[in-house]
C-alpha cells in the first residue's frame, strides 16, 4: 500500500517546514525528514494510529509526530494523508 499526500496535506507540510525554517533552517530540514519518514512508515503499519471518526465510509486515523498530528485514512489501494496539523488545533473543525 502506498502513502499519498492530499493537496491540503502537502500544503500543511510546506507551511510547517517554512515556519520552522524561519527560526532554524537546519531543524526544518531534519524535521522534514522525520515527518516524512513517519508518514511513509504507514505503508508497513497503516492501522497503528487510533480511529478518530468515520467519514464517507472510511475511518479517519491520527498519527502523532512531536507536536503535530497526521490525519489519514486507509483506502482500498492507498493511504491518504488528509492533513498535517499542530496538536493544539481543533481536529473536528479541520475535518
Amino acid at each position: 500500500m502506498r502513502v499519498e499526500l492530499t493537496d491540503p496535506a502537502a500544503d500543511d507540510f510546506l507551511q510547517i517546514v517554512l515556519f520552522i525554517a524561519a527560526d532554524n533552517p537546519d531543524r526544518a530540514l531534519s524535521f522534514t525528514r522525520e515527518l516524512e519518514a513517519s508518514c511513509f512508515a504507514l505503508e508497513d503499519f497503516p492501522k497503528r494510529g487510533p480511529v478518530l471518526k468515520e467519514r464517507n465510509g472510511y475511518e479517519i486515523r491520527r498519527l502523532v509526530h512531536g507536536s503535530y498530528v497526521v490525519l489519514y485514512q486507509i483506502e482500498e489501494a492507498s493511504i491518504s494523508v488528509l492533513r498535517i496539523i499542530h496538536g493544539s488545533q481543533d481536529m473536528e473543525t479541520i475535518l
